[in-house]
């Protein structure tokens, strides 16, 4: 690894900002989604859902629906299971006190769990004639007792949701390293308090959709899904239709945004593929907006402790963390509160920590994977903590953090969960106060021009596990590529990663190029087809480039000794001899193209000295360092090789009448390694920040007492307008991580965490008053808001009596 060369001397010239591969297709409207597909004659599938939220299944009248002109099939949970078998949640041995595998039938059988929850499916000529069909069937329920909360849930008697498990915890455990009892119990002060996070989605632009065929001539299953991870999505449909993986296609066509919510196992997609395998015809499903937002992505509540020095430095810390994952499911969702558990204690330097986590079960919609995968309630919490002592101490919150944060001689760090890479953390910090002009800021709060506003000023130091080794999944860390050369000198990459919208395949592509000593548009990325690329995990946790960019590098780096050596032998010189330069081979008065080598290498290959049986097309497959699958001697593991890490601070204005925040600047500096394509970097941390941005103020999935949604459209679902997205400050830094072949890190998940709590620091300092009593709730809506400034005003008036009154109690 150590002589492998690294990107970088292009970005000189501009191919580092290289704009995305096919990118005026996307501009034009020439890029078909999977919604934008209607094969002729296909016949179209509409969900019946569960209209309350815990009921047993007492009937399921399907006669009306099957009148309805134009309907072909009604099929019914209690049908599908003998035809389809169960998503697996969790493997044996995984669950909180289960017995065998944890699964989850594709439709209703029993009981249904959520509102929202599929227990039939109707098949019909139109979209239209499928959805009032729908409507039409007859569902009968014996109610059940509705959990929603965290408290109700883990009550003591609470009603069961499954069979399968002892109590409503699905998962949980404990992250510790040292002694946290007795690190609290011997520091100087210390402050508690609670983080709530609000349930939110993801809410990519195009929702999920599936189209599947019988092929007849082939005999084989024929599948267009909009999911990130296609490869796994036919190992498990093979599992579940009793096929061999090889009698299945799966392409996953350009996405319109991922977030992690095309991730495998909802369960819509493997039914629209038995039906098209029973009745051997297209079958079509798009997902409604309203069916989208029925998942969630996060909902958690947290209790810190955190001991500390009167120099502010960090002695001890001790969280409970609860996740409500809502009802259960075989998405990779579950997973997250696990991953913000072990991201604890980011990149501060406390050696004494406890974190006790749980995942629990409620009639919640359930959970799907999302961007920042958990790791976003850890920086809230951790940020939350560095505050509090700001505020107990009389000092900048700045300052905190400066005093605490690992200096860049202590990395490579190891924690009890990770092994924290390269950055240099205190150079970050103070580029991000002086590119916000934080000092400037501070001056500008104490004059205060209007008496009904207030500035805030609030910064968070984030750090980002990336590029995730999901050992005993159905995909690992490790990716493949292959490279092919053809004699008109272009390249096609074939990818098992895929891209959601992200421009990935652009700088693969980059990397191809520079190895090749060829032009960008000289090379094409194949992504998403599981009969053209080699098996590989798609797109999770900020790895496309990390891992797949670097095996399409090592492959087009064997793809160019193939060149280097026909050019060695074509001129009768050393191969040390041959430089690439402009799209040639050189040496000396030497030249010639990269086409006429490969034309050579085809038509003459091994009768020419110095090549044997050389082929234009190599393949590689790279796994980053820096993980550990199996326990060490202290019983350690570690699932990231990566961390990446940005310093985000967040000015706002709050109106003390309206509790309307108003977002004016988001300064981020970030480091993801090295940088191959900036461009795509910066877009990658302006779009997190308007995600932070909603999660901070705005986005919330509501439930009736009773358990119905209340947020199913964009009326209620309250994303970040464009008129709502703040002026932005960007810069970065490169320290190449010394565990990746080009020394990169993933790029994809940072600023949601770290935007969040910028955000909702600077709304927290714009009230100002003793605040710190009440917990950090997110989303910081008006009402909230309003709270907040009641709360803050009630303080102060209580210390001002205090003042006055010395004799009070």
């Amino acid at each position: 690894m150590a002589d492998m060369p690294r990107p970088g001397t292009e970005r000189e010239h501009g191919r580092g900002s290289a704009p995305r591969i096919s990118g005026d297709r996307f501009v034009r409207g020439e890029v078909r989604y999977l919604d934008d597909e209607v094969p002729a004659g296909c016949l179209h599938a509409a969900f019946v859902r569960s209209t309350v939220a815990h009921a047993e299944i007492a009937g399921v009248g399907t006669g009306a629906a099957m009148r309805t002109p134009g309907v072909r099939a009604v099929l019914t949970g209690a049908e599908a299971a003998r035809l389809i078998e169960d998503l697996v949640v969790l493997p044996p041995g995984v669950g909180a006190g289960a017995e065998g595998a944890v699964t989850v039938p594709c439709l209703a059988v029993d009981r249904v769990r959520f509102v929202g929850e599929p227990l039939a499916v109707v098949l019909a000529d139109s979209e239209r004639t499928a959805a009032t069909a729908a409507d039409l069937v007859d569902v009968s329920y014996r109610p059940l007792p509705v959990l929603l909360d965290l408290d109700e849930a883990l009550a003591a008697g609470a009603v069961r949701l499954h069979p399968q498990l002892p109590t409503n915890t699905l998962m949980g455990g404990v992250v510790e390293e040292g002694d946290a009892g007795a690190a609290l119990a011997g520091a100087p002060h210390t402050a508690a308090g609670q983080v709530h996070m609000g349930r939110g989605s993801a809410v990519p632009l195009e929702p999920r959709g599936c189209i599947a065929r019988w092929d007849t001539s082939e005999r084989r299953l024929l599948v267009r899904a909009a999911l990130q991870n296609p490869h796994a999505f036919r190992a498990g449909l093979a599992r579940q239709l009793g096929l061999p993986e090889s009698d299945i296609q799966v392409v996953a066509p350009p996405l319109g945004g991922g977030f992690g919510f095309k991730f495998i196992g909802m369960p819509e997609e493997p039914i629209v593929c038995l039906l098209a395998l029973r009745h051997r015809c297209a079958v079509r499903w798009v997902e409604s907006r309203a069916e989208s937002l029925l998942v969630g992505a996060r909902e958690y509540h947290a209790d810190y402790r955190v001991g500390f020095d009167h120099e502010a430095r960090m002695q001890g810390l001790e969280v409970t963390l609860d996740a409500n994952v809502g009802a259960l499911a075989a998405t990779p969702g579950i997973g997250m509160p696990g991953v913000a558990a072990a991201s604890f204690p980011g990149a501060y330097g406390i050696t004494d920590y406890r974190v006790r986590w749980q995942a629990v079960l409620t009639n919640k919609g359930p959970w799907n994977g999302a961007r920042g995968y958990g790791k976003e309630i850890t920086t809230l919490v951790l940020e939350s903590a560095a505050d509090a002592i700001a505020h107990e101490l009389g000092i900048d919150p700045a300052e905190v953090r400066r005093r605490n944060l690992l200096h860049r001689d202590q990395l490579p760090y190891r924690t009890a969960t990770m092994t924290l890479d390269s950055g240099d953390y205190g150079r970050v910090l103070d580029m991000a106060l002086r590119l916000a002009d934080y000092d400037d800021t501070r001056r500008r709060q104490q004059r205060e021009p209007n008496p009904g506003t207030r500035l805030g000023l609030g910064l968070a130091f984030e750090l980002t596990p990336e590029g995730r080794d999901p050992v005993g999944g159905p995909s690992r860390g490790s990716e493949t590529a292959t490279v092919r050369l053809d004699t008109t000198g272009r390249a096609t990459v074939l990818t098992g990663v895929t891209s959601p919208g992200t421009g990935s395949e652009t700088a693969i592509g980059q990397l191809v190029a520079e190895r090749l000593g060829i032009a960008l548009e000289d090379v094409r990325v194949v992504q998403g087809d599981t009969d053209r690329t080699p098996y590989g995990g798609g797109s999770f946790s900020s790895r496309a480039v990390l891992a797949g960019g670097s095996a399409a590098w090592q492959a087009a780096d064997r793809l160019r000794g193939v060149l280097v050596r026909a050019a060695a032998a074509r001129f009768g010189v050393a191969e040390a001899d041959v430089e690439i330069r402009d799209g040639c081979y050189l040496a000396g008065e030497h030249s010639v193209t990269v086409a006429a080598l490969a034309h050579q290498v085809r038509a003459f290959g091994s009768s020419l000295a110095g090549l044997d049986s050389e082929q234009l097309e190599e393949t590689a497959t790279y796994m980053p360092g820096n993980l550990q699958s199996l326990p060490d001697e202290s019983g350690r593991v570690q699932q990231y090789p990566t961390y990446s890490y940005g310093v985000y601070v967040a000015e706002v204005v709050v109106d003390l009448d309206t509790g309307v925040v108003s977002v004016r600047r988001v300064t981020a500096v970030h480091d993801c390694g090295t940088v191959i394509n900036p461009r795509m970097v910066d877009a990658q941390i302006n779009g997190a920040i308007a995600m932070g941005l909603g999660i901070a103020l705005t986005e919330e999935e509501l439930y009736s007492a009773t358990g119905e949604p209340s947020s199913l459209s964009f009326k209620h679902y309250m994303l970040p307008r464009l008129p709502d997205m703040p002026d932005i400050r960007l810069d970065h830094i490169e320290s190449p991580s010394p565990f990746t072949l080009l020394g990169t890190k993933g790029a994809g998940e940072s600023g949601v965490g770290g935007t969040t709590a910028a955000v909702v620091a600077a709304v927290r300092d714009a009230i100002r008053g003793d605040t710190t009593h009440r917990a950090v709730v997110t989303p910081l809506t008006p009402p909230r808001v309003l709270d907040l400034v009641d709360s803050a005003a009630g303080a102060e008036v209580v210390a001002m009596a205090g003042a006055v009154s010395p004799g009070r109690a």
